[in-house]
């Protein structure tokens, strides 16, 4: 344990629909979970690490919002598409 510090767990995962590929790395189609701890020795370190989370968790809604927008502008496109498409007449 770190001496007078703060013991900070973090778990999270990332979700991989399609697997992922780069170099000679290849994820699968699946969950994948990660886990770390950290020490934190100072209040300063404590509220610095605070800020940084709230940063993340803001770039993450907007990340998000923005994916849902554009999921939803490609399904609506879809959907355009597939009602104004015309077949040809033989």
């Amino acid at each position: 344990t770190a001496a007078n510090g703060v013991k900070i767990d973090l778990r999270f995962f990332l979700d991989f629909p399609n697997g992922a590929k780069r170099n000679d790395i290849v994820l699968p189609a699946e969950r994948i979970y990660f886990a770390t701890s950290c020490w934190l020795t100072t209040d300063e370190r404590l509220q610095q690490a605070k800020t940084q989370l709230k940063m993340t968790e803001e770039t993450f809604d907007k990340l998000k919002k923005e994916l849902e927008t554009m999921l939803d502008q490609q399904e609506k496109k879809n959907a355009l598409e597939k009602a104004t498409a015309m077949r040809p007449l033989v």
